[in-house]
């Protein structure tokens, strides 16, 4: 915890909202023939929402690191057989990706405890 300077002891703090968010998207549509037709659809999105620790006040431990991506892409193919009859088919690719990163923050030892540091620091885990 950060020493306050008020006289009551009341500490102030802001926890930055510097998350970003892209997507992209791309579409298109062509006609082979008079009875076939193709599509594609493509759309890619990021999210980014890094850890908010300072490295000091642990009251800025409120969330873990987000870096999230996702790919989807469709492809379609219509084909006229008949007045009355359509083939249609339809393929969807959707990989994703979800990181998340937990910010280092104290040890046993740095809370008072006579115990061996282990390896390395607690760390807070993300189910």
């Amino acid at each position: 915890m950060p020493v306050t300077t008020d006289s009551c002891g009341q500490i102030r703090y802001g926890i930055p909202n510097n998350n970003t968010e892209h997507e992209a998207l791309g579409k298109i549509d062509y006609n082979l023939s008079t009875k076939q037709t193709m599509l594609i659809r493509y759309m890619y999105a990021v999210y980014d929402n890094p850890a908010t620790f300072d490295g000091s006040n642990v009251l800025t431990l409120s969330r873990t690191g987000q870096n999230n991506q996702v790919h989807s892409l469709v492809y379609g193919h219509n084909y006229i057989l008949s007045s009355n009859a359509l083939n249609s088919f339809h393929f969807t690719l959707q990989p994703h990706a979800q990181r998340s990163a937990a910010a280092e923050f104290f040890s046993a030892t740095d809370l008072g405890s006579r115990v061996s540091q282990p390896a390395g620091r607690i760390r807070r885990r993300v189910a």
